[in-house]
């Protein structure tokens, strides 16, 4: 091989060591943020739950029994009430 193409390979191959070394570090800089845990300081503090309290409850007919319902799907468009006449 000539002293260029040896140059020439020589340069291609720094030159993507340095790519690959600055996008790994940029990487596990990224990394480091997703594998910390989810926002634990905004969540506040885990409760206790008394679970004979939340029994005795129950029985008393103090707690509802049944699974919420806030999670369901919205009622489709023929469903829902009619909008309210703007009023000007």
């Amino acid at each position: 091989m000539k002293k260029i193409e040896m140059a020439y390979l020589l340069a291609v191959g720094t030159l993507l060591l340095v790519i690959f070394t600055l996008s790994l570090a940029r990487y596990s800089e990224l990394a480091g943020v997703w594998h910390e845990s989810p926002a634990t300081a905004s969540m506040g503090k885990p409760r206790t739950v008394n679970v004979e309290q939340l029994r005795l409850l129950l029985k008393q007919g103090k707690l509802a029994d049944q699974e919420a319902k806030f999670y369901t799907t919205s009622p489709t468009i023929e469903e829902q009430p009619p909008a309210l006449p703007n009023k000007k």
